[in-house]
């Protein structure tokens, strides 16, 4: 099932929330669960990959995701 049929793309972090996503269309998804900080450019996600071969909750940067394609989404 393809994201963009099951949810809508959210346009600003203000109105991001937790439990909503941050996806690379066709590559990776991390669950939202807040920002670390008031400026809202530091997202803490639970996401799993291959470099730790685990669920890991920790921090990214909102520069560097929208710059490799990121983008945010709520389920319809």
């Amino acid at each position: 099932m393809d994201i963009p049929n099951i949810a809508n793309r959210i346009e600003t972090p203000e109105d991001i929330r937790k439990g909503d996503i941050l996806a690379k269309l066709g590559n990776h998804v991390m669950l939202f669960v807040g920002f670390s900080r008031d400026e809202k450019d530091t997202a803490i996600i639970i996401d799993s990959t291959r470099s730790t071969g685990k669920v890991s909750l920790r921090e990214v940067n909102m520069r560097v995701l929208y710059h490799n394609g990121y983008g945010m989404y709520r389920k319809i």
